[in-house]
């Protein structure tokens, strides 16, 4: 039996999180996640913050949590049945930080679509507390549909 978009999606994501398939770079940030909800439009995640995407001071660097953020969200645009795609814009707040090891949820919700272009929201909170850590708004179009770069 062939599989759902959504399990295909939820698979895509266990695949990027151990680096298979060429996602080494994404499997640092997202190592151990963990999806709690999955259906069409929505994921739900669980990550402990890994050790190796902190600052000195303990804390979740932004450049790792837009990582994990970012890969969140394209994962829940394949759960609409849609075929790889590209972000073609990624605006974040940041509200807060995480420490080393602390879980956060992180869940990514599709929005709104205009023709191939889906908006996700992503959210990042504390999990228990649901305190507000990030808001992402990302753009994405399948990956088929991208205009090539000029060549002026």
């Amino acid at each position: 039996m062939e599989k759902t978009a959504v399990e295909k999606a939820v698979s895509a994501l266990e695949d990027v999180s151990k680096g298979l398939g060429g996602y080494e770079m994404y499997s640092i940030n997202l190592e151990g996640i963990e999806v709690v909800h999955a259906e069409t439009g929505l994921l739900r995640c669980l990550l402990a913050v890994p050790i190796s995407t902190c600052d000195g001071d303990g804390k979740w660097h932004v450049g790792a949590m837009t990582t994990a953020m970012e890969v969140v969200g394209s994962v829940a645009v394949l759960t609409l049945g849609s075929q790889y795609c590209k972000t073609l814009e990624l605006t974040i707040s940041y509200y807060s930080s995480a420490k080393s090891q602390e879980r956060v949820e992180i869940e990514a919700k599709i929005v709104g679509t205009n023709g191939n272009l889906r908006s996700v929201e992503v959210k990042t909170t504390r999990h228990g507390t649901h305190e507000l850590i990030a808001l992402a708004k990302l753009w994405s179009l399948p990956a088929g549909l991208v205009p090539s770069p000029s060549k002026l």
